[in-house]
């Protein structure tokens, strides 16, 4: 829940270039995130609620970080077409989730209400497993996001600098991380193309309760 909330002050925070700030809790969610899974399987504490707040947490993370860096007035360090398929994929994951929350309520329960279908917790119908390469991916995208807000960091040192020899020297260092940050958007466009076509290709991804 804490994961959710730090959300939007996340992209509030990048969009307006406050960047320490929005790194801590950036941080603050990757490190939460691991640490409750973590916790989860080590004393089985796995419920309905979690596998489906779990995932919504993580998406609420990576479409508003995606947003704020790669649309104005944000930096837009982030290519349109790498947050055109990031963006897509998982708003055809939340359509088809929408679809399959219904059709699987109206299949053990009958009747659908407007409270009933958003309460998880007192009507569960469906458990979400996320495929393997959906974690990598997720992994792989977290690391991306994470790149950019230090890349920007580091750009906004890079301009305060006041040694020329100090200037040029973090110049061509800066440089290098934007060539490797390009390199893993490819690889993230990549792995979420996968992942979406794993959710579609998996048979043990959805389990009807």
């Amino acid at each position: 829940m804490s994961r959710i909330a730090c959300t939007p002050l996340i992209g509030y925070y990048i969009m307006m270039n406050e960047l320490t700030p929005a790194m801590s809790l950036f941080a603050y969610s990757c490190v939460t995130d691991y640490l409750d899974g973590f916790i989860a399987r080590k004393w089985k504490l796995k419920s309905v609620a979690g596998t489906i707040l779990d995932p919504i947490a993580d998406k609420l993370l990576m479409i508003v970080t995606t947003i704020s860096l790669a649309f104005a007035p944000g930096p837009q360090i982030i290519p349109l077409s790498i947050a055109g398929i990031i963006l897509g994929r998982d708003m055809l994951l939340g359509i088809s989730a929408l679809f399959i929350r219904f059709a699987s309520m109206k299949k053990k329960y009958g009747k659908v209400t407007w409270n009933s279908y958003w309460d998880f917790f007192h009507f569960p119908s469906v458990e979400v497993k996320p495929t393997q390469v959906s974690k990598y991916n997720t992994f792989f995208q977290m690391i991306y996001l994470g790149y950019g807000v230090l890349l920007l960091i580091m750009g906004e040192l890079t301009k305060k600098s006041d040694k020329e020899e100090e200037q040029t020297s973090d110049s061509g260092a800066h440089e290098i991380l934007r060539q490797g940050f390009l390199w893993m958007g490819y690889l993230v466009g990549t792995t979420t193309c996968l992942s979406g076509a794993s959710y579609v290709l998996s048979k043990s991804t959805l389990r009807f309760l």
